[in-house]
């Protein structure tokens, strides 16, 4: 039994370790920030970061607005930065930047005025894991409408 509680503590200790690792980096203001696509049979044409880490929106947010309970903020943390780029089959115009989100700098990027974010449980790039989970969706650029 003793084992197994060791155990246990370890697998909880490293599992924390590695989220707050990937909320870091997730969460990360230095310089420019690039967005992309990426494509997957399920979704089609998605959008993520220049990591080819997946970002989503919120369905219950509003227009520049972050409105996720707090307690799914250590799971989905905000995409942030201090600017952005983007290739070229995307729009610069579509993104922006939002005070009103969560954070340590509140520089919150916005897709068509939805606040992104990431999904903790996406550990490799081009993964979708957060997809349908608690009103997130993955960011399908050709599908999304301004947020309203």
């Amino acid at each position: 039994m003793k084992q197994r509680m060791t155990l246990f503590l370890i697998c909880t200790v490293v599992t924390l370790v590695m989220t707050g690792l990937l909320m870091s980096a997730c969460t990360s203001s230095a310089g420019k920030f690039t967005f992309q696509t990426s494509s997957n049979a399920t979704v089609g044409t998605y959008l993520v970061d220049s990591q080819k880490m997946t970002v989503y929106y919120y369905t219950a947010d509003i227009k520049g607005k972050s409105n996720i309970p707090t307690a799914l903020k250590a799971t989905w943390p905000p995409v942030s930065a201090t600017s952005v780029t983007v290739s070229q089959e995307l729009s610069l115009s579509d993104f922006s930047k939002t005070l009103a989100g969560y954070g340590a700098n509140n520089n919150q990027i916005t897709y068509k005025g939805w606040p992104l974010y990431y999904f903790t449980g996406d550990k490799s790039p081009g993964d979708i894991k957060g997809n349908g989970i608690a009103g997130f969706s993955v960011v399908v650029p050709s599908k999304i409408s301004p947020a309203r």
